[in-house]
């Protein structure tokens, strides 16, 4: 039995007194329910697996969870849920069923989600992580939770052991990263829907004779509180789709009908996701010319759906909300200056602690394109003395760090061909430098972005003229980048825009006065196809007298360009993972 829950279990023995002894229902029930957990634990001390057994397993599961639902603000809510989630381990260990897996991993992010400061949350992670590891054989998930452990509770007694069972799993993450994370033949089938499983609606695949719609590939993105899957098909299709309830034993469903169509040689029937939202895709075709894809969903509280059409395919987008955590129980005290928690998704390449070697600095326009231009000043001048003044502060400061500009005279290149670059160079980071423009000429202040799909108007005014040298239109892009969406690189590029924004106005608000206009998102075509965290920097309005009369000022740039590096700096330093990390202090369980 794992370390980690043996420990947890002992917080079981201390309420299992008779009921008579118990001041009111809550603990009673709880009692109860604690009793007959240590009862299975006693007939069960092997552990062997058996199908019985894993029946009154999750009839404990089942106890606890009646509790916690009834009493879920009760000091007992807590503990019942977490002790549901434990039962459902049980379960698995003794009768092998993937439902208990699945039920247990869901009661567990129901705790964090539901009590996120309660001491038993960076248990509630570290049990997530051991799942995913020793019984999904998931290491980059496995990976992800043990990170939250420290990341969401660094004083918390589990910390130390977070970061060690994260460590343990970076030889097998690296191997999947150098093989272009190829998922082996062993995992397709271990994820395969299961033999007479939802047989009517995913049946095999069957070859098709009749030419039609081919769906070319599934992409799927978790962020922490929604879920994003593209599918991919070579034309618009007049596609259907339902959502079916939980029933059978069978999890809550959404399925998507393509009429007259065929699937892809090199896709897969059925993968696992097992984010808090999604458990499963499963893929299949009928013999009358029918692709469906089915959702196994897991307390999802609303999706939408919408279709964009491209010249060559087309692309049907299901958003997958959670319901919100409700609001911590009135007795619950928070600190007055409790933090917001940070952001847990992360890029395999963050999580792996991967070091930034070549960052590729791309000063926007050049040549025939000037940029934005105002009182005898232009965008292509301004922005490549920043980005020569911030590679030289990264020689003097980082020499280990190579800086790369993809032009530093005045010369055209396609913003397609930007990213390129930064591609052929192996960049790890990419970040295009700009400054803004408005029609208003009082607009002033500071700004990042990052790409994404947006409906703002001002983020869409700004990726328009940052897009004008481009033939393509903003509508396009919009569709266009939802290829961009796989692993958890665009969270990536938020996380460094969001750095970067901070340090550049930390630099120059004291001294200058400048505005924060903040992170924002937009569909630019300059970091379309980048691969690795990338961002655009907007450093002020040309258009605006006094910010224009301080973009002619070397000192000025200097300092814009100090900001920049502070910020890049400071976003490195937190990609790489402290070979003895700091001890953390450690609270006796007993």
């Amino acid at each position: 039995m794992p370390a980690a829950l043996l420990a947890a279990i002992l917080l079981l023995l201390a309420p299992a007194l008779p009921a008579p002894a118990l001041a009111d229902e809550a603990e009673a029930l709880y009692a109860r329910a604690a009793t007959e957990f240590h009862r299975l634990r006693r007939q069960d001390p092997e552990r062997i697996p058996s199908t019985g057994q894993g029946k009154g397993w999750s009839a404990a599961g089942r106890r606890f969870l009646a509790v916690h639902e009834a009493y879920p603000n009760h000091p007992r809510g807590p503990d019942a849920l977490f002790s549901a989630g434990l039962a459902y381990r049980e379960a698995y260990a003794a009768g092998r069923s993937p439902e208990h897996l699945s039920e247990g991993v869901a009661l567990f992010h129901r705790f964090v989600n539901t009590y996120p400061r309660h001491g038993l949350a960076d248990d509630c992670l570290i049990h997530i992580g051991e799942i995913f590891a020793q019984d999904y054989g998931d290491p980059q998930v496995a990976y992800l939770e043990y990170r939250k452990v420290w990341e969401l509770y660094p004083e918390g007694d589990q910390a130390p052991l977070a970061r060690k069972r994260a460590k343990a799993l970076e030889p097998r993450l690296r191997n999947i990263l150098a093989s272009s994370r190829a998922e082996p033949a062993e995992e397709a089938r271990a994820t395969a829907a299961p033999k007479g499983a939802e047989a009517a609606a995913v049946p095999g695949r069957t070859p098709s004779t009749t030419p039609g719609v081919t769906l070319k590939r599934i992409q799927y993105l978790s962020a922490p509180e929604w879920t994003r899957v593209i599918l991919t098909v070579s034309e618009p299709v007049e596609y259907r789709h339902a959502r079916l309830p939980a029933a059978a034993g069978k999890p809550e469903r959404v399925y998507v009908d393509l009429p007259n169509a065929v699937l892809a040689a090199d896709l897969k029937n059925a993968f696992a996701v097992h984010d808090s939202r999604l458990k499963r895709i499963r893929v299949g075709q009928s013999e009358g010319g029918r692709v469906r894809v089915v959702f196994d969903l897991d307390r999802v509280d609303k999706l939408s759906f919408k279709q964009f059409h491209l010249p060559r395919e087309s692309k049907i987008v299901l958003d997958l909300h959670a319901a919100p955590a409700p609001l911590p129980p009135p007795t619950t005290r928070l600190s007055e200056a409790d933090p917001p928690a940070p952001e847990t998704a992360r890029s395999l390449n963050r999580a792996l602690g991967l070091k930034v070697r070549t960052i590729v600095l791309d000063p926007g326009h050049g040549g025939r394109d000037p940029g934005a231009t105002a009182f005898g000043l232009k965008e292509k001048q301004v922005v490549v003395e920043i980005a020569k003044a911030l590679r030289d502060i990264f020689h003097r400061e980082r020499p280990d760090i190579r800086v790369v500009l993809t032009r530093e005279d005045d010369r055209f290149i396609r913003l397609s061909e930007r990213s390129k670059i930064a591609h052929r160079l192996r960049a790890d980071l990419f970040v295009s430098i700009h400054v803004n423009a408005h029609e208003i000429e009082r607009f002033f202040g500071i700004e990042t972005y990052f790409l994404n799909l947006t409906s703002d108007a001002s983020a869409l005014r700004v990726a328009a003229r940052e897009n004008a040298s481009t033939e393509m239109q903003v509508g396009d892009l919009n569709a266009i980048l939802l290829d961009l969406l796989r692993d958890t690189n665009i969270i990536e590029s938020g996380a460094l825009a969001k750095t970067l924004q901070t340090s550049l106005v930390s630099r120059l608000k004291p001294g200058y006065g400048v505005r924060d206009l903040g992170v924002k998102q937009a569909p630019f075509m300059v970091l379309l196809g980048s691969e690795v965290p990338s961002v655009l920097v907007e450093a002020g309005f040309i258009t605006n007298r006094k910010e224009n009369g301080r973009l002619k000022q070397r000192a000025y740039l200097q300092q814009i360009a100090q900001g920049i590096y502070e910020g890049l700096d400071a976003y490195i330093d937190q990609q790489t993972l402290s070979a003895s990390p700091p001890p953390s202090p450690a609270v006796a369980r007993n």
